[in-house]
C-alpha cells in the first residue's frame, strides 16, 4: 500500500463515505459537483487521517483525493475497500509521471557561506553569492517585476537547491525540506546559546539565519515550473545579514559538512524523523512570538524522544550526560516540562519564555549532533535510538549485569528455536 489509514481502527471511514454520498450529484455530462463547504470539511478530515507513502506535497495528495472520490461517485460506489483501492490506483498514476529535475531559488541573511555545493539527503545545494545565476535570473527578475513583488536584498546569500521529482509541486515540498534542514543545521551552529533582550529586539526570532522573502521553482533550462506560481514568507521581516569572520567561516565549513556527513549515513526512516525533528526546530525559532516558538520546541524534544510522555522524555534526554550533571539537566527539564504545563493549562506565569527557549534549544543541540549524529548510520529508526537511551546506564555494573541477562535470553531462545526446527525435520 502507498496509503495507509493513521489509526485505523479509530477512524470510521463508512460514516466519511456515507457523507460524501450525501453530498455529491453525478450530473448529466458524468462530471460530479459537491456541496463546496461540506466537501471542504470532509476533504481536510480524509487528508488528516490518511498517510501517504511518498513524499507528497499538500496539493498533490488533495488531487489524488480528488480523483479518488470523484472516481466513487461515478462508479456510484462507497464501499471502504473499494476507496482504498481506488486511492492507491490514483498514486501509481501520479508516481508513473516521468521524473524531472527542478532547481528551488532562494536566499539566506547571511553575508556568505564558505562552501559552494552540497549535497543532503536528496538533494544537491549550490551557493551562488550575491546573485542567482544567468539561466534563473532574468526569469526569476521578469516574473517578480509581473507580481508586484517588492525586489530583495541584494546582500543576502543567494542559493539554489536541485531536485528530482514527478510534479513541479512536490518538488517544491522536498526542495524546501531540504533547505530548511540546511538552515537548521546553520542554526544550530550560530544560534546564541543565550541573550539578554530588551525593547524591540525581544520580538525578533532567535535564529541568526533567516529565509529570503521570496522562493521561485524553476526547470533545468532557468524557465519557471508553472508561471502563476511562487512562495513567500508569511509576516516577513528583513532579518539582519550576519557576518561571520575568517575563523567562524573556517569553523562553519568544517563543523556543517561534518553534520550532513552524519545526516546522509542516516539510514533512511531514522534519517527521516531527524529530518522533521530539524524542520520543526528551525521553524520554532523563526517565531516572533517566544511561547509558541517554546510549545513548538518541546514538540521537537518529543519528535526525537519518541514520546509525549514527559516523564519518559525527560529520562531519554538526559541518559547520555555524565553522572554528574544529570540531576542538574533533568531539574533543568523538569522546570521546562512545569512551565510548559502552567502556559498551557493556565495561560503562563509571567517567566521570560526567551530564557526557556534558549534552555530547550540545548537539549535538541545535545540529542541531535551529541547522540543521533554520533550513532549515524547505526540505529534502523527513532524507535531504535530512544531503546538504547532506555538501556544506556551511567553505571557499567548495571549495564553489564543487563548484558548476562540479555545474553541469557538471547541464548534460550536460540536453543529452543533449534529443537523446534529439530522437531519439524
Amino acid at each position: 500500500m502507498k496509503a495507509k489509514i493513521k489509526s485505523a481502527r479509530k477512524q470510521n471511514i463508512d460514516v466519511l463515505l456515507d457523507k460524501l454520498q450525501s453530498i455529491s450529484t453525478l450530473e448529466k455530462n458524468n462530471t460530479v459537483s459537491f456541496a463546496a463547504f461540506d466537501y471542504t470539511e470532509l476533504e481536510w478530515t480524509f487528508l488528516s487521517i490518511i498517510e501517504f507513502e511518498n513524499s507528497l506535497s499538500t496539493e498533490s495528495r488533495k488531487q489524488i483525493l480528488s480523483k479518488t472520490l470523484r472516481t466513487l461517485v461515478k462508479e456510484n460506489r462507497f464501499e471502504k475497500n473499494y476507496f482504498l483501492e481506488q486511492l492507491e490506483v490514483q498514486i501509481n498514476h501520479h508516481n508513473n509521471k516521468e521524473e524531472k529535475t527542478y532547481f528551488l531559488l532562494t536566499s539566506l541573511s547571511i553575508a556568505s557561506l564558505p562552501f559552494r555545493k552540497l549535497t543532503l539527503g536528496e538533494g544537491i545545494i549550490y551557493i551562488h553569492g550575491k546573485q542567482f545565476p544567468n539561466v534563473f535570473k532574468k526569469h526569476r527578475n521578469t516574473f517578480i517585476k509581473s507580481h508586484d513583488i517588492e525586489p530583495e536584498n541584494n546582500n543576502l546569500t543567494k542559493l539554489s537547491i536541485e531536485i528530482k521529482s514527478r510534479d513541479f509541486k512536490d518538488a517544491y515540498e522536498k526542495s524546501f525540506q531540504i533547505f530548511d534542514i540546511f538552515r537548521s543545521l546553520l542554526c544550530l551552529l550560530l544560534n546564541s546559546q543565550l541573550e539578554i533582550r530588551f525593547g524591540e529586539r525581544t520580538s525578533k526570532p532567535i535564529n541568526k539565519v533567516r529565509q529570503g522573502f521570496v522562493s521561485t521553482l524553476h526547470t533545468s533550462d532557468g524557465n519557471l515550473a508553472h508561471k502563476n506560481y511562487y512562495w513567500y514568507v508569511q509576516d516577513y521581516r528583513e532579518a539582519k545579514i550576519l557576518e561571520l569572520d575568517n575563523k567562524k567561516n573556517e569553523n562553519l565549513k568544517t563543523n556543517i559538512k561534518w553534520l550532513i556527513s552524519c545526516y546522509n549515513k542516516c539510514k533512511p526512516k531514522h534519517q527521516d524523523t531527524i529530518g522533521k525533528a530539524l524542520i520543526n526546530y528551525v521553524g520554532a525559532f523563526d517565531e516572533n512570538n517566544k511561547y509558541i516558538c517554546f510549545l513548538r520546541a518541546w514538540t521537537v524534544l518529543e519528535i526525537l524522544s519518541d514520546t509525549d510522555q514527559n516523564d519518559l522524555l525527560i529520562k531519554r534526554c538526559t541518559a547520555m550526560f555524565e553522572e554528574k550533571n544529570i540531576a542538574y539537566q533533568k531539574q533543568k527539564l523538569e522546570s521546562l516540562r512545569l512551565y510548559r504545563n502552567v502556559f498551557v493549562h493556565e495561560g503562563g506565569d509571567g517567566l521570560d519564555p526567551m530564557i526557556a527557549c534558549f534552555n530547550i534549544q540545548f537539549f535538541i543541540y545535545t540529542i541531535i549532533v551529541n547522540y543521533n549524529f554520533y550513532f549515524s548510520g547505526f540505529f534502523d529508526n527513532i524507535g531504535e535510538a530512544c531503546l538504547f537511551l532506555d538501556n544506556y546506564s551511567p553505571d557499567i555494573r548495571e549495564l553489564k549485569k543487563r548484558k548476562k541477562i540479555l545474553d541469557r535470553a538471547l541464548l534460550m531462545k536460540m536453543k529452543k528455536r533449534n529443537a523446534n526446527t529439530t522437531y519439524k525435520q
